[in-house]
């Protein structure tokens, strides 16, 4: 069965069965990180599966934002699940050398400067044939410091498929707009469709905040969908506002902080932006060149020229199974 981010139950009735079933298996899909190393771990991940939306990988905003669902609940599951007998092995058989004792303990894998490589290109590589959507693994280790073997990658693989109980119909925000929406004061198409896409793309842009995995996906749908239809269409936001916080039992006390920490992340986000585009008209203005760096996390490699004029080398490791 075909999945979308929009209809991951592939469910085409109108008896509200499909709906009843989303917010039944929401709960199975939360995400939660707070621990320093595994955040940390999370934003270069994050940034890694972003930087693949450009070329020479180009993947589509979809398949982006599936992987970071991945990554999410497979980090949460990992933190809170640590469990010896069943994964400290199997992580040992090809990422670790055997007589290294740390591989019991999970937030110790976390902080190997591979980890998020390997980590982003496995939920890459799942997302992408989740969505029958191409992918090339090559490209992508291209841009990485770190390269790993073909069957290295396949076990990783099967570690986080099981690690997620091989339940990939990852349910996300974008499920439920469509139902929202149904509620929204107006009969006009087009402004449903604007509040929709404003809705969209703050789902996508907010992803990277770490802040957020304490939500339900509907009460960060819903969130979203009430903060664009504060910007777009106020009149309206009332009504709107207050027949989406009272569906289906939603806490409207959870909705408000969600949107609260949504507009602080778009305020934040704009303020980066327009210092950014200041200092680069400063820079230009000055005649002073504006290097473009790549920054990594710990032990990564970041291409660029050193004070010697000459271009560094990218250091390759190659990662291979013990058995």
């Amino acid at each position: 069965m075909a999945y979308s981010l929009e209809n991951p139950l592939d469910y085409s009735g109108d008896d509200g069965k499909p709906l009843v079933a989303l917010f039944a298996a929401e709960a199975d899909h939360d995400a939660a990180i707070s621990d320093e190393p595994t955040v940390s771990v999370r934003r270069d991940a994050v940034a890694r599966i972003r930087k693949a939306a450009e070329p020479p990988c180009s993947v589509g905003p979809s398949t982006a934002y599936l992987a970071v669902t991945y990554l999410d609940r497979f980090l949460t599951k990992r933190v809170t699940q640590v469990d010896e007998e069943q994964y400290a092995p199997r992580l040992a058989s090809f990422m670790l050398p055997r007589t290294d004792p740390s591989f019991a303990l999970f937030l110790f894998q976390v902080k190997k400067p591979w980890f998020a490589v390997f980590l982003s290109l496995t939920c890459l590589s799942l997302a992408s044939k989740m969505l029958d959507h191409g992918f090339s693994v090559d490209e992508f280790q291209a841009t990485q410091p770190f390269q790993f073997m073909p069957e290295t990658i396949e076990r990783m693989q099967l570690l986080v498929l099981e690690t997620l109980g091989w339940r990939m119909r990852s349910i996300t925000p974008f499920a439920f707009l469509d139902y929202f929406l149904s509620s929204f004061p107006s009969t006009d198409p087009r402004q449903v469709q604007d509040l929709k896409d404003r809705a969209s793309k703050t789902l996508f842009q907010a992803q990277t905040e770490e802040i957020l995995l304490g939500f339900k996906p509907s009460v960060i749908a819903a969130s979203a969908l009430h903060s664009a239809a504060f910007d777009l269409f106020p009149a309206q936001f009332p009504d709107f506002e207050s027949v989406v916080s009272s569906s289906l039992g939603l806490d409207p006390e959870r909705i408000r902080v969600c949107q609260e920490l949504l507009r602080k992340v778009n305020t934040n986000r704009c303020d980066s932006a327009a210092a950014a585009a200041a200092a680069k008209n400063v820079a230009s203005g000055s005649g002073t060149p504006l290097a473009a760096m790549e920054h990594g996390g710990e032990g990564d490699t970041i291409r660029g020229s050193g004070s010697d004029g000459r271009d560094d080398k990218k250091a390759t490791i190659q990662i291979v199974p013990t058995i």
